[in-house]
């Protein structure tokens, strides 16, 4: 006889206390790099599965805003939990492109009157900086 849901239900809400320190070490001794690079043709495939059976667009279709809010919302700490433990990664991969942002506005010409001439002359610089690219014409 199978176990009923509650059951299950009920087996993994006490496992929950110990659950984080087995997969912690468990992770000890994984290997993640390897077998995932090994696995791109299927994610390739399985993405093309996604596009070509539009699979995104009807798991939109079958949820909706409240349920969207209601799982934002309950998820909100978590969001800011992961953040906070990123934020160090997050700040040295930043901080070097911020750093160059602001090198290249040192060199910019100043505005002028025509809108176009600035997108080329001073936004194209500072998006081409931010992207870790040369500006066009550079």
């Amino acid at each position: 006889m199978p176990i009923p849901p509650e059951v299950a239900k009920e087996n993994l809400e006490q496992a929950l206390s110990f659950i984080a320190a087995r997969y912690s070490k468990g992770v000890d001794y994984a290997e993640w790099k390897k077998p995932t690079l090994a696995a791109k043709e299927n994610y390739y495939a399985a993405l093309q599965v996604v596009i070509s059976e539009r699979l995104w667009e009807k798991g939109v279709e079958k949820s909706d805003d409240e349920t969207w809010r209601k799982g934002c919302k309950e998820n909100a700490a978590k969001l800011a939990a992961h953040l906070r433990e990123a934020l160090d990664i997050w700040y040295e991969n930043w901080k070097p492109k911020y750093e160059n942002v602001l090198r290249i506005r040192e060199t910019l010409p100043p505005k002028t009157l025509d809108p176009y001439t600035n997108i080329d002359n001073r936004l194209k610089p500072i998006v081409a900086a931010w992207r870790g690219e040369r500006a066009p014409g550079t």
